[in-house]
């Protein structure tokens, strides 16, 4: 794989990894500010039981007006409104048969238990708190606009992950190419030398660059190269000088020997004074 390909997939690999983080951190740091603006909003929740007393005013209602059940000590349901909406109509979560809570609840910011709950295809955030007297008062309110907004905001965030991701992606092999450019001209540069040993060596316009630094390295290398290919030429040339000089010293005594020898062809062998005097003078040269 090209370092090209390869730098640009860890380029988009960190886009990647960056723009997931910061989509689910804000994700969820928005979807945990929501439900505690939904949990605030039950801690105040007015509850719509009985008739104001002489004097009293009540309070006013939301929009919608939340669920409340009471439950006695031993878990009978003594009380229960369904959640109005503004049109009319009713709704009501399904809840567990036991909701256990953590502590005693006298007030509206005590110790309470906050959970999802759906029924009657609505979605609800529900609070539970247990008062002194061991009754537990269960309130909560649809948050289906709440969760359509979260949804909204996941596909915002996705959408604009990808744009971001495709524009970050060009841009980043924008660079790529832009940093690998003076690398990419310096392979055209080493392709054209031509032959090793020539004087021909790529230009370094920026030696204190990686490629730079890369192409010093190249220059020395080829400066190399041409040195040994120059000695071991000059070695080739004292090589064949003394195989020439020593073929002219060995030119004549081996033509005498080649003398002795048809002299000895001749006959010398039947004479024994020409045969010692062919055999010493063989010896000799």
């Amino acid at each position: 794989m090209r370092l090209q390909t390869r730098l640009l997939l860890a380029t988009i690999a960190v886009i990647i990894t960056t723009l997931a983080f910061a989509g689910v951190a804000t994700y969820v740091t928005f979807r945990s500010a929501v439900f505690a603006d939904i949990d605030q909003s039950l801690r105040e929740v007015p509850l719509p039981l009985g008739e104001p007393k002489a004097g009293e005013e009540r309070v006013p209602m939301p929009a919608v007006t939340p669920f409340v059940q009471v439950r006695a000590a031993n878990g009978a349901v003594l009380t229960t409104v369904p959640a109005r909406f503004p049109d009319g109509q009713e709704a009501a979560p399904e809840l567990p048969v036991t909701i256990p809570t953590s502590g005693v609840s006298d007030s509206a910011d005590g110790p309470a238990t906050f959970f999802t709950a759906t029924g009657d295809d609505t979605t609800f955030r529900v609070k539970a708190s247990t008062d002194r007297a061991g009754e537990q008062l269960i309130s909560a309110l649809p948050i289906d606009a709440e969760l359509t907004t979260l949804r909204q905001l996941g596909v915002i965030e996705f959408a604009v992950a990808a744009v971001a991701l495709v524009v970050a992606s060009l841009l980043g092999w924008l660079l790529v190419r832009v940093g690998l450019a003076p690398l990419t001209r310096l392979t055209g540069q080493i392709r054209g030398l031509g032959p090793a040993g020539g004087t021909a060596r790529v230009e370094v316009p920026a030696p204190q660059t990686e490629v730079g630094e890369l192409g010093v390295a190249i220059n020395a290398m080829l400066d190399d190269t041409a040195a040994a290919i120059a000695q071991r030429a000059s070695v080739e040339a004292r090589l064949r000088r003394f195989v020439a000089d020593a073929s002219h010293e060995l030119r004549t005594p081996i033509a005498a020997v080649s003398a002795y020898a048809e002299l000895f062809e001749l006959g010398a062998a039947q004479r024994p004074d020409d045969l010692a005097r062919a055999m010493a003078g063989i010896t000799r040269e």
